[in-house]
């Protein structure tokens, strides 16, 4: 199968020199006995043979490979599935898409139409302004804007240089990123970008990438999309008094809109949503933790920027307050939900093998908590985790979530805290480890 990817079960039916497979031309060796993954893997423990691994491919593969989550529980099989949607199955329209946008990425973007990603008008839409600027930046996307190069090629008989510049055709990329105007904006406001060193790439592009770079949402990211979409109506409204009220182009005025709006938008939407997310807490922490449940668990993942480390750290009680088991470790997964996930399994694994089957978990991570609620399948780096804990309550195992506030988490977070500044893995008691 053409772009096809191994879904890891115990290993035996895929063959280290299968295409799909990661190539390496030393695989003479010794402790390679049948030829296939499972050679790389201690079917005791359900767990990678790191040095082995290190030993027959480079670093980037070999980490790539110790990332990939085994199956601890023998629910999943060794299966070549495609590695472009979450169930593995093939998807005609997601095919259109990637061919649409290999196309647009081989060719001039002038002569091929843009492919733009859900996931960027889905981000677009949640950024904390006005919807009359967020509907500005999705004409901008759309190259919807009245420019006058717009204008003349509707048939418009116009004059379509500048306004600001009085030099070049005013088009689109022109007026919010190229002109010596709009780049004095850029470099003046708080974002202090050299839009000059951008190249030949269209504003359309330039405001697509920006998004994709910063979909998490997070304070820093939230903050730069509001600054980006912010200067680009200050320019806009700057050139429609240029022209409509003969206001003098001046850059400082621009620079001075924005910062003056972002601090006046900041301000009303922080408190706003300050205000909805302590209702949300409450509501949450009202529900309590009633329940027929045996163990409370308390689960935590930090990644080190630094190190590129992730790690999780876990502590389970009983009802009656008693500390029944914890651990933490570090993780190759590439990112912190990912190694909930894996910190998940590990604790659901070793509650289940001490017959506490109703379990009660505590998190702060969004995504943990609305991925067991809503059913969602995760993502090829989570799926076998997702499986594992999937074939635990088909035996009659229970999860429950509930969000919590992350200074209720203070003492597994500085545990998973200290396993992503170093390698570590530890649990508690010793016999239980997997």
């Amino acid at each position: 199968m053409k772009e096809g990817k191994w879904w890891v079960g115990n290993g035996t039916n895929i063959p280290l020199d299968h295409p799909a497979w990661f190539q390496t031309p030393t695989l003479h060796n010794p402790n390679l006995i049948t030829g296939t993954v499972a050679d790389l893997i201690d079917q005791a423990t359900h767990s990678w043979k790191p040095d082995l691994v290190r030993y027959l491919y480079p670093p980037s593969i070999s980490s790539e490979i110790l990332s990939i989550p085994i199956s601890k529980t023998d629910s999943v099989t060794d299966s070549l599935m495609w590695k472009f949607s979450n169930s593995g199955d093939f998807k005609v329209k997601k095919a259109y898409e990637i061919l649409l946008e290999d196309a647009n990425m081989s060719a001039n973007a002038t002569l091929r139409p843009l492919v733009i990603p859900d996931a960027v008008w889905n981000t677009l839409w949640k950024v904390r302004l006005p919807l009359k600027i967020c509907n500005l930046v999705w004409k901008v996307i759309h190259d919807s804007l009245p420019t006058f190069q717009t204008l003349k090629g509707r048939g418009i008989p116009i004059a379509a240089l500048c306004p600001f510049c009085d030099c070049d055709e005013e088009s689109s990329s022109h007026l919010f990123l190229h002109c010596h105007f709009a780049r004095a904006c850029w470099y003046g406001s708080a974002l202090a970008l050299h839009t000059s060193s951008l190249g030949p790439i269209t504003v359309q592009q330039w405001i697509i990438n920006s998004i994709s770079r910063h979909q998490r949402l997070d304070e820093s990211d939230l903050e730069s999309l509001q600054r980006t979409f912010i200067t680009l109506w200050a320019i806009w409204n700057h050139r429609n008094r240029v022209i409509h009220e003969g206001v003098t182009p001046d850059p400082m005025n621009v620079i001075l809109t924005s910062q003056n709006l972002f601090c006046r938008y900041h301000e009303i939407y922080q408190k706003h949503y300050c205000t909805e997310h302590r209702i949300s807490r409450q509501k949450i922490m009202e529900q309590g933790f009633q329940g027929q449940w045996s163990i409370i668990l308390k689960i935590s993942g930090v990644k080190h920027g630094r190190k590129k480390r992730a790690a999780f750290a876990y502590e389970a009680r009983n009802r009656q307050g008693t500390v029944v088991f914890y651990g933490c470790s570090s993780s190759a997964a590439n990112s912190v939900p990912v190694a909930l996930l894996e910190g998940l399994r590990e604790a659901a694994v070793t509650s289940f093998r001490l017959q506490y089957n109703q379990i009660l978990v505590l998190s702060n991570c969004n995504f943990l908590v609305q991925l067991f609620n809503t059913g969602k399948v995760p993502d090829w780096e989570g799926k076998t985790l997702f499986a594992d804990l999937q074939s635990l309550k088909q035996r009659g195992f229970c999860l429950s979530f509930r969000w919590i506030p992350a200074f209720v988490l203070v003492n597994v977070y500085n545990m998973a805290a200290m396993a992503s500044s170093a390698p570590m893995h530890f649990q508690w008691p010793q016999h239980l480890t997997l």
